[in-house]
């Protein structure tokens, strides 16, 4: 990052009362206008947004995050077994449950921010 790119989203960051890093969460969920800034969620502008609403909003993507990171790692982990074994690990039903869960999740904060739930996945049977 440029010292001008720090200096512009330390700008941001302290307009809408959020630290950097809840900022940058927030401006890569968001649509950013190139002409205000405004960041926008499906409709729904973040700096309307009270600073304990964009808190909790920003928290339940951040929680969401390191769900997904933990369902990737599990995942990753399954395919390591299954590439040196050739066979499917007992808990890959429980894995891709998980994966489910957290593609939910996430379509369930998308669509509260008025964006659209991915399509569901479809996937064959862990056997």
């Amino acid at each position: 990052m440029t010292e001008q790119e720090h200096t512009q989203i330390s700008a941001r960051a302290a307009a809408t009362g959020l630290s950097i890093p809840a900022w940058l969460v927030a401006a890569g969920l968001a649509n950013l206008s190139p002409n205000t800034g405004e960041h926008t969620h499906g409709g729904i502008s973040v700096s309307t947004m009270s600073a304990p609403e964009r808190h909790a909003l920003t928290a339940e993507f951040v929680a969401a995050h390191r769900l997904l990171r933990g369902a990737a790692t599990n995942l990753n982990q399954l395919a390591a077994a299954w590439n040196s074994t050739g066979e499917l690990a007992p808990q890959a039903a429980a894995v891709l449950d998980q994966v489910d869960r957290v593609t939910a999740r996430l379509d369930e904060l998308t669509q509260r921010l008025g964006g659209r739930a991915a399509a569901p996945a479809r996937r064959a049977q862990a056997s």
